[in-house]
């Protein structure tokens, strides 16, 4: 009876203690985004260091300016009046949150997650998998290159032996034998080329620059297509992770466009910013469309894996008939993720 009483008698109050308890951050707002009630850590976490009490009834949008993904989504929702939204991983002040509006009779319920661990163990998680997926890479160049390779170095001088025991060779012979030395060289070639994409020892010796522009000059040697590759800082090494996970991003890219994009010429940049690493890759080819995507883009989706697990953004920017754009940036302070 007394808790009823209580719960009759200051209903304002509890709500009051609820909102200000919750393990979320909480925002009531009218359908003008005039802000009826907040509670301390929603204004923590925006970044607000008025006092509670001073912000009643002013626009939250002059709080969410630097949110602008969440402002425009906020906007729209408040004057249709009739959508709800959920905003996943949006990054601001070093910390990644979840934001959840809900719209009521008075207008709209935001609740705001800090997910910033959350982030900080998926990429830990992509971490640990793009490492093992290296390991095993590294395991399988070592094998052809230790194993096979000498093996088939073996071979050819043992057939090489056999054809000087023989002393007469007829010349439809001598062709068998030197089909075979053909075919050996070209075996070995193939087995080089896997191993070095395996384990692109250019990156370990000389870095992310030199390795792209060698798979560019390469492709532009042995293709019809025309390859352009620039580097604003050459000779400039990043973090081990950085250069890798680009080199292979890129590398997947590249023969994307060369299988499938029916490109002509294909243009690769990487430029570094004052506190992030760009590497754009742009085909003039016949472009996509995302729905129509056969293997629901597994190539790309193991690029933008790639540059999650570096606490970086992909931009994939595509239409049928006006080629692919794709522009990957890495943050170079990110301690946090390492």
């Amino acid at each position: 009876m007394k808790e009823g009483k209580f719960l009759k008698s200051e209903p304002k109050d509890f709500l009051l203690s609820v909102i200000g308890s919750s393990p979320y951050g909480i925002i009531a707002l009218d359908y003008q985004g005039k802000i009826i009630m907040v509670n301390s850590l929603a204004m923590q976490y925006l970044g607000i260091e008025d006092e509670i009490n001073s912000i009643a009834d002013r626009s939250v949008y002059g709080y969410i300016q630097f949110l602008p993904e969440l402002e425009s989504i906020l906007r729209s929702s408040l004057e249709k009046q009739q959508k709800s939204f959920d905003l996943e991983l949006i990054p601001y002040n070093d910390n990644f949150f979840s934001f959840r509006g809900r719209l009521t009779h008075h207008g709209m319920i935001i609740t705001i997650e800090d997910v910033t661990r959350l982030k900080e163990m998926e990429t830990a998680v992509l971490n640990s998998m793009i490492e093992g997926q290296e390991l095993e890479r590294r395991r399988l160049a070592k094998e052809m290159h230790d194993g096979v390779g000498p093996l088939l170095s073996t071979i050819k001088m043992n057939i090489q032996k056999i054809e000087s025991d023989i002393v007469e060779l007829s010349p439809p012979i001598k062709e068998d034998f030197s089909a075979a030395y053909s075919l050996i060289d070209t075996v070995a070639d193939e087995i080089r080329y896997i191993s070095h994409h395996l384990l692109p020892k250019v990156i370990e010796d000389f870095g992310l620059s030199a390795g792209l522009e060698s798979l560019c000059k390469r492709l532009d040697n042995t293709s019809k297509l025309e390859v352009y590759f620039y580097s604003s800082h050459p000779e400039e090494r990043f973090d081990q992770m950085i250069e890798l996970g680009l080199y292979r991003s890129g590398q997947e890219l590249i023969n994307n466009a060369v299988k499938h994009s029916d490109a002509k010429r294909i243009e690769v940049q990487l430029i570094k910013h004052a506190d992030s690493l760009v590497l754009s890759i742009e085909d003039d080819g016949k472009g996509f469309d995302w729905k129509m995507l056969p293997g629901s883009g597994i190539g790309l989706a193991n690029v933008e894996t790639r540059v999650a697990s570096l606490g970086g953004t992909c931009s994939i920017d595509t239409r049928i008939g006006q080629g692919v754009n794709v522009v990957m940036e890495i943050p170079l302070n990110s301690e946090k993720y390492e």
